[in-house]
């Protein structure tokens, strides 16, 4: 006889424990929730940190400091071509015989003209050029980044209006 009472309070335990497990839809969802935001946070912390590998690489500075020195290495070719460029002309043409302008100007004021029309010149193409970039970017790139954007976008709000939930549910329990 003590061994069937002890047998059905067992059972009885067992059932209330399996009861106890069973989670309802809402506390799936939550732990559905907070999976979705560990494996966000793991994924942007793992982002970061193989970003900021790469930046401290030895690939990566020895390549941005050959980028820097080529680009200096440009700008000052580009400022000697100018300057050689506005020297020709300057050099090509004549003085004119006729005194009647009492002061003509000297090879500086002329050179910082022409430096001037230069600096206008390549500044309306440095605007053509800017216009090709933005008509690009709004072609190619913007249509690929804006969904990417909007699903990051999507999932802060969700994990937001969660951990909303979650304060409202926490302070009206207590």
């Amino acid at each position: 006889m003590r061994l069937y009472l002890a047998v059905a309070v067992l059972m009885l335990a067992f059932v209330a424990y399996t009861e106890a497990q069973e989670e309802t839809i809402e506390e799936k969802f939550n732990k559905f929730g907070e999976q979705v935001a560990a494996v966000g946070r793991d994924i942007a912390e793992k982002a970061k940190t193989g970003f900021e590998s790469f930046q401290n690489s030895e690939f990566y500075t020895t390549s941005r400091n050959w980028f820097q020195e080529q680009m200096h290495k440009k700008e000052l070719l580009f400022s000697l071509i100018l300057l050689m460029e506005a020297c020709g002309l300057l050099l090509a043409q004549s003085p004119s015989p006729a005194p009647a302008q009492p002061d003509p100007p000297g090879i500086l004021q002329r050179l910082a003209e022409k430096a001037r029309e230069t600096k206008a010149k390549v500044q309306d193409l440095g605007g053509v050029a800017w216009g090709f970039l933005d008509a690009y970017y709004e072609d190619h790139i913007q249509p690929v980044t804006d969904s990417y954007t909007k699903w990051a976008s999507d999932v802060k709000s969700s994990v937001w209006e969660t951990i909303l939930s979650r304060i409202e549910n926490y302070m009206s329990s207590d």
